[in-house]
């Protein structure tokens, strides 16, 4: 009878390291198809990330080729094409409740700040993500299959954002784009307060202070200057148009100017004027 149980334990803990074997080996495509599934259904625009590379061992890895689409109703193709993100994890919390990210670091990334009339492509996804936090957090009357699918949450110690690229473009643009740059952005202990954090939270708090720099980034654009480019460029293309390229050209830059008057209509205030259009409101 002992015997039999001996044997019987020794079997469960062969299944049990057989198990964590098998999530280790397979964690890279576990964590591409989440953050494929969770990202686009929290986002609701379409998240695709080509390659997971996780050390087994060290819990260092990166995370190429992600990008995150645009909500409906915008023009450009995305909204950030992040490319290269290296990851470190705490690997003593794997397998825990809550799982320990000890660093991220988004090198490079390309983000598009579009303007609509409604807002920019940035507040809707951040919108998207409080809709999708309420949700969880049973505010809206339904679940969530990220936050609720096995109860795990993440704490991020540091996350960076480095030499961000921000490409600036309105509704009425028609996808072409402005150039911007953007400070390096640090959030830290995300999650910890609360014992972790799910992934719609962690989004919300990222696109939060995202929103926030680049709103302080596009108060130094000069908007004229963007609109007379246009009038410039619908001139060219309708040239031999005569007077339809000249009427198409003011009617564009009329719509510029309704578009971002707020940005320039009160001296030394172009910032908190964005934030009244954009919502670029801090938590």
């Amino acid at each position: 009878m002992k015997r039999g149980i001996l044997i019987g334990g020794v079997g469960l803990v062969v299944i049990i390291v057989a198990g964590v074997f098998f999530l280790w080996s397979n964690i890279g495509g576990i964590i591409k198809s989440a953050v494929e599934k969770f990202g686009t259904e929290i986002l609701q625009a379409e998240v695709t990330l080509n390659e997971v590379d996780i050390s087994t061992t060290s819990g260092a890895g990166a995370l190429k080729g992600l990008n995150i689409g645009n909500p409906s109703g915008f023009e450009t193709d995305k909204a950030f094409s992040l490319g290269l993100v290296s990851v470190k994890m705490d690997t003593g919390t794997i397998t825990s409740d809550t799982i320990v990210i000890k660093e991220i670091v988004v090198q490079a990334p390309d983000i598009t700040y579009e303007i609509g009339s409604g807002g920019s492509n940035l507040d809707k996804l951040k919108e998207n993500a409080d809709a999708y936090v309420k949700v969880a957090s049973g505010g809206g009357g339904g679940s969530s299959s990220a936050d609720s699918a096995d109860g795990k949450k993440l704490i991020i110690e540091h996350l960076y954002i480095r030499e961000a690229k921000m490409n600036v473009s309105a509704t009425f643009l028609g996808g072409k784009k402005f150039g911007a740059t953007l400070p390096e952005i640090h959030l830290t202990d995300i999650g910890k307060e609360d014992n972790g954090a799910g992934p719609g939270e962690i989004a919300d708090q990222v696109i939060s202070a995202i929103t926030d720099s680049a709103t302080g980034a596009v108060s130094g654009i000069d908007f004229g200057d963007m609109a007379g480019k246009v009038s410039e460029q619908l001139g060219d293309i309708m040239g031999d148009a005569g007077g339809m390229a000249s009427g198409a050209a003011d009617a564009a830059k009329e719509q510029a100017s309704d578009v971002m008057k707020k940005a320039t209509e009160s001296a030394g205030g172009a910032g908190e004027a964005l934030k009244g259009l954009f919502g670029g409101s801090k938590k």
